[in-house]
């Protein structure tokens, strides 16, 4: 049978990870989770002041669970474009659907070895206005929750951990002070 576990946690729980890597102990539903998905605000893409946000803070919230080893090769990640009502309706779909795309780009080449495969879907789960019907897209989202585990050979190699960059600095070799 299949079990089906939904997390009821605020997107500022998950955000903590990105400045605080210990943070990822209290999100035990991520190292259990054989799908994780990332739901990105269709609102926020078209608002031309926010949209450059949404791939750094992602980004980094990955970065922060792969550091605290919450994620793992054989979990399945989706990538979830919401509002899609909004975004039909605007004069700036194409640049939404191009940073969506982009996204998943970035996070396939920032993260090789860890994270292969970026599903991607789009939804209008309560759409405000006329572009779309209520619940589109939702289904597709299901099935890829429902979706079996694929099993991992236990022979598999660790892939290598991507370091921060603040964790590559090292103390210099002299003190700093006067030179005289």
């Amino acid at each position: 049978g299949i079990t089906l576990l939904l997390a009821d946690r605020s997107g500022e729980e998950y955000s903590e990870v990105a400045d605080d890597v210990s943070a990822a102990a209290e999100l035990a539903e991520i190292r259990r989770a054989d799908a994780i998905t990332i739901l990105i605000d269709g609102g926020r893409l078209l608002d031309a002041g926010k949209r450059h946000n949404i791939k750094s803070e992602v980004i980094m919230i990955l970065q922060g669970l792969i550091d605290a080893e919450a994620i793992s090769c054989e979990q399945r990640i989706g990538l979830v474009l919401t509002k899609l009502d909004l975004i039909k309706a605007s004069a700036h779909e194409a640049r939404a659907e191009e940073d969506f795309t982009g996204l998943r780009d970035q996070i396939l080449g920032n993260f090789p070895g860890i994270i292969t495969r970026v599903d991607i879907f789009r939804i209008a789960a309560s759409p405000s206005i006329d572009a779309g019907m209520r619940g589109d897209g939702v289904d597709e989202v299901l099935q890829f929750w429902l979706q079996p585990s694929p099993t991992i050979a236990t022979a598999m190699i660790t892939p290598p951990r991507i370091q921060r960059l603040f964790g590559q600095l090292r103390q210099l070799s002299e003190p700093l002070g006067d030179t005289q």
